[in-house]
C-alpha cells in the first residue's frame, strides 16, 4: 500500500516538474524571437532595418524632373497646316516635315491659367547645310497681335535626331486674355528638315493648380 501511494506521488512530482520545465522553455523560446514580420521574404528583423537602409542610399534619378517643374510634350507629326496651301508629311516616330505652302505648322499649348512659361526644347533633324530648322512659342491675342515668347533656331547638319533649347523666359499664362501655340518654321519642304517633338517647360502656380471659377 505504502508502495503504491509512493509511485503515485512520484507521478505527480514528475508531471508538475515537467509542466515547470514546459513552460519555462516556452517563455524563453518566445522572448528570444521578438517580433513578428508577416512579410516571406524577410526572416529576421535585421533584414528589414537593412532594406531600408539601401532604399535611402539610393540616389534619386539625375533624369527625374524638379518638384515644381513640367513639361506639355507633343510629337511633330500632331502640328497641323494653318492654311489650304501648306501641307505636311509623316516620316517615322512622331516626326514630320512640311511637304507644300510657306506657313507654318501649328499647335496649341494648353497648360493652368497663373502657371509661368519657362521656355522650349525642340527634338528636330536637320540635314539641309542652307537650311534651318525654327520653332517658336507664339501669344496670340483676339484682335490679330501675336508676340514670340521663345524661339529655337537650328544651325549646322546631321540626319540624325538632335536637341535645342531656347533662351529662358519668365511668361505668366493668361488664357483670359491670350491663347498660346507652338509653331514650327522649317526652311525647306522636304524631309531634310524634320521636327520629332517639343516640351514646353513651365512652373505650376502657387497652388500647384488652376482654382475652380465660382459663380452665385
Amino acid at each position: 500500500m505504502k508502495a503504491r501511494r509512493m509511485m503515485v506521488l512520484c507521478l505527480i512530482a514528475s508531471l508538475i516538474a515537467a509542466a515547470l520545465m514546459l513552460g519555462k522553455w516556452g517563455l524563453n523560446r518566445s522572448s528570444a524571437q521578438g517580433p513578428t514580420n508577416t512579410d516571406p521574404n524577410i526572416s529576421e528583423e535585421a533584414g528589414l532595418a537593412s532594406a531600408q537602409a539601401l532604399a535611402e542610399q539610393e540616389p534619386l534619378s539625375p533624369q527625374a524632373p524638379d518638384a515644381t517643374t513640367y513639361y506639355y510634350h507633343v510629337r511633330g507629326a500632331d502640328l497641323y497646316a494653318v492654311d489650304g496651301a501648306t501641307s505636311s508629311a509623316y516620316v517615322a516616330g512622331g516626326c514630320t516635315y512640311r511637304s507644300a505652302g510657306g506657313t507654318g505648322l501649328a499647335f496649341p499649348v494648353l497648360v493652368q491659367p497663373g502657371s509661368i512659361l519657362k521656355g522650349i526644347r525642340v527634338f528636330y533633324v536637320d540635314n539641309d547645310a542652307t537650311h534651318n530648322v525654327t520653332v517658336y512659342l507664339v501669344r496670340y491675342d483676339d484682335g490679330g497681335g501675336t508676340t514670340t515668347l521663345a524661339t529655337a533656331t537650328s544651325s549646322g547638319a546631321s540626319a540624325s535626331v538632335r536637341l535645342m533649347d531656347s533662351s529662358t523666359i519668365t511668361h505668366l499664362v493668361d488664357l483670359y486674355s491670350y491663347s498660346y501655340a507652338l509653331v514650327f518654321q522649317p526652311g525647306v519642304n522636304s524631309n531634310l528638315n524634320q521636327l520629332c517633338g517639343v516640351k514646353v517647360n513651365y512652373e505650376r502656380g502657387i497652388f500647384g493648380t488652376a482654382l475652380p471659377l465660382i459663380t452665385r
